[in-house]
This record gives C-alpha cells, structure tokens and sequence, in this order.
C-alpha cells in the first residue's frame, strides 16, 4: 500500500489491521494508493494518474468501511460470500 504525499497516517494501534486488510486485497488484485483525511475519511486510488486526476474508485466515511470494504472484495473475489 502506497500514501499519498499529504495524506495523514494511520495510528499504530491501526496500521497492523490495516495492513492485514490491505494485504489481502492486493494478493487477490492489485497494489492501491490511499489517502487518508484528518477526519479520517480514506479515499482508494488504482495509480498514480488517478491520484493526479483526484480519481478515486473508493470513498470510506471512516476506518471501519474501508476494512470492510477491502474484506468484502476479497471475499467476493474468492467465492465466499455467505
């Protein structure tokens, strides 16, 4: 997982599960770009062009949809949808 150069970082108590989470997806697809606002709002970009062109495939409210989102594309991915 890729920061964008003003995005604000992740805490460490965050950054393990976020790194889990993000770990999964790009096994399964590819790497990602992330930003991350100080309200805590987290945008997903593909690449770098997206980034230049404020292009994101994602927009997450908070930390907990954006693990959310990550997992259910993984398992979707993978068939195990419940």
């Amino acid at each position: 997982m890729k920061m964008t150069n003003h995005s604000t970082k992740f805490k460490a108590d965050e950054l393990e599960q976020v790194n889990r989470f993000v770990s999964a997806f790009e096994n399964n697809f590819h790497e990602i770009i992330v930003h991350r606002y100080p309200h805590g709002a987290i945008e997903v970009y593909l690449n770098e062009q997206d980034v230049n062109e404020a292009s994101y495939v994602q927009y997450c409210d908070n930390l907990d949809y954006f693990m959310g989102w990550l997992n259910g594309a993984v398992q979707a991915n993978n068939q195990r949808i419940v």
